[in-house]
């Protein structure tokens, strides 16, 4: 809850420990008792609900109170369960549907405080997976990423994960079932059950593969990222007054009319997407589509420059949102899963600065050999007495830090926007294995550590160019 009273008072919040919203001293229970699914085509039922994501404690983290005290967003039950009984409650299975698993990617709840109001956002991920005798099809995936304000939008979260799970079943559920499945990604049984991987998702879509574009109009994300256009003819693509293409439509009477809302199009060489009603052309760049486009949509409209839902149309999502047309303009990059519009990497109107993180390790007590550590499956050597200082990404489904490849004994934890993380890495002497142990530590003490460790470094540095 945001008041007044926060400009009057220099507070300093220390009940949570140091692993963000996992541990938290104080939880947030969500309800979705409350909350409708309005009905939908009878043509399947959620028979099972998976969780695949990364990190499973809890669904996000809100803020209490008149001192915005942190808390961890959970359910009374697990997710799986929650979900399957909350949609199963309003969507119960009849007769001729089709059993549907669903999978749950990311599904992560947010808040942004400013000095007169709160934003707060919902991401969700989904995978629909069909199983027909002992194979399983991916068949559709949906997303939806949405941000609201208020003084309190604590209140307003069990809605908009039920918004953003009716959007999600609704675009499936008026997809072609029978071509959908004609073309499925085939899933071993374990790859189902797998933690999600954005980078394994994106490599499969054939628009960065393909050598060859289908000319013709996208209507939605989905064709684009399958490189197939639904409209290829009937349309020609006509130079505007500002030197930008525009497909022009010619209707039943004569008459040419431009084509505002589709998603992009393709002339067959260069790719364009639709942003705000004004189509960019699309650049590879870095195993990324990245465009220049308009000036930075302001501070504080809590807009969300996305296809919504995959499938869905980009549409007018910033109206109202931009600074001065004399502005200089900005570069954007295109998230391939979402259909998020991203600028530095985070999407557009979200708070969704990197958090930090200070891997060290200390010199007492430690064996002299090097210790492996995987971060996001990245690995990093770290020595006695040295540190690593890294970003970590808020916007990606979370962080794993493993003591090399065990992966039961990995640090899963959704990073928090502007929080630096101290996480210590030690190989005792009179270990008996090679493995370290990892150990989060408060803030008090990772900074007390790291002060040790570079004060050594310096003063060995010294006697070093003393030498």
């Amino acid at each position: 809850m945001v008041l007044f009273y926060r400009l009057l008072f220099l507070v300093t919040f220390i009940g949570h420990s140091a692993f963000a919203q996992s541990t938290f001293t104080k939880r947030h229970t969500l309800d979705l008792s409350k909350q409708t699914l309005p009905d939908l085509p009878k043509s399947f039922y959620i028979d099972k609900v998976i969780d695949s994501r990364l990190v499973k404690q809890s669904v996000g983290e809100v803020q209490l109170g008149i001192l915005n005290s942190k808390a961890s967003a959970v359910f009374n039950t697990p997710l799986e369960q929650e979900l399957q009984q909350f949609i199963s409650f309003h969507h119960p299975k009849q007769e001729n549907q089709k059993p549907v698993i669903l999978r749950i990617n990311k599904l992560w709840i947010s808040e942004n405080t400013t000095l007169n109001s709160e934003t707060g956002s919902t991401e969700l991920l989904v995978d629909f997976i069909y199983q027909q005798d002992s194979i399983f099809y991916k068949v559709y995936s949906a997303s939806n990423i949405t941000t609201y304000q208020g003084l309190d939008v604590t209140k307003k979260h069990e809605q908009k994960i039920a918004q953003a799970l009716m959007e999600c079943m609704s675009k499936f559920a008026v997809q072609d079932f029978e071509k959908l499945l004609a073309s499925a990604e085939v899933l071993a049984p374990e790859q189902v059950n797998a933690t999600y991987s954005k980078e394994t998702v994106v490599q499969n879509y054939p628009i960065l593969q393909a050598t060859n574009f289908t000319k013709g109009i996208y209507q939605t994300l989905d064709e684009f990222r399958n490189n197939a256009p639904s409209f290829t003819t009937g349309y020609e693509l006509k130079e505007q007054v500002s030197g930008r293409l525009m497909p022009v439509a010619t209707t039943e009477d004569g008459k040419k009319k431009n084509i505002k809302a589709a998603w992009g199009f393709t002339d067959g060489n260069n790719l364009f997407i639709n942003y705000g009603g004004v189509y960019y052309p699309l650049s590879f760049a870095d195993n990324q589509l990245t465009f220049i486009g308009p000036p930075t949509p302001a501070q504080g409209t809590g807009a969300i420059i996305a296809g919504g839902v995959m499938g869905g149309m980009i549409g007018g999502a910033i109206a109202g949102g931009l600074v001065a047309a004399t502005a200089k303009p900005a570069e954007y990059s295109l998230d391939l899963v979402t259909g998020a519009i991203l600028q530095g990497g985070k999407p557009v109107g979200m708070n969704t600065n990197d958090a930090m993180l200070i891997l060290y390790r200390g010199a007492k007590g430690e064996k002299e050999q090097a210790v492996h550590i995987l971060l996001n499956g990245q690995e990093h050597v770290i020595l006695p007495n040295t540190f690593l200082e890294m970003k970590l990404s808020t916007t990606d489904g979370g962080t794993s830090i493993c003591p090399d490849t065990e992966k039961d004994k990995c640090l899963n934890f959704m990073p928090v926007p502007g929080k630096t993380y101290y996480i210590s890495s030690s190989l005792a002497a009179k270990s008996v294995t090679d493995l370290p142990e990892l150990k989060v530590e408060d803030e008090a003490t990772g900074a007390y550590d790291l002060r040790g460790i570079k004060f050594t470094q310096e003063k060995a540095n010294k006697k070093a160019s003393k030498k």
